[in-house]
């Protein structure tokens, strides 16, 4: 399989509309008051099967497979946990008060960046950090 070069930006572009298009579809299943627990478990019954397809299509190798396993359940645990919680408060609050709200997880994010793993933004990222909080 070819190898695509598609630089950071263009990755988060599509990220964002994809995440997007993921934050709609749990409004919808709030709306329509669906079991978010059923919600979940075809979600992730589904990207199981899509992700064993990516995997064995682009012949990925399978390095520190214990670490690997360790990061997808951790990863699944909490995507699936977050995702129930999600719909659920969906049902009960409007989506305009409900997403600003979980974007703060990327401040957290920023702070954990910041005092584990030495991160230290530019000026140009700060401005643009803040921006997005407000």
């Amino acid at each position: 399989m070819q190898n695509i070069n598609i630089d950071w930006f263009t990755y988060t572009i599509i990220f964002t509309i994809l995440y997007g298009a993921i934050n709609f579809m749990y409004k919808l299943a709030a709306h329509y008051n669906l079991s978010s627990h059923k919600i979940v478990k075809v979600s992730a019954i589904t990207v199981a099967i899509i992700s064993l397809s990516v995997v064995l299509l682009t012949k990925s190798p399978f390095t520190n497979f214990k670490m690997i396993l360790f990061f997808a359940f951790i990863n699944s645990a909490f995507f699936g946990l977050g995702s129930i919680v999600k719909i659920q408060a969906l049902k009960y609050i409007p989506s305009s008060f409900a997403f600003p709200i979980t974007k703060l997880n990327s401040v957290l994010l920023i702070i954990y960046a910041i005092f584990l793993f030495n991160d230290r933004p530019t000026m140009l990222q700060w401005i643009g950090i803040g921006i997005s909080i407000f």
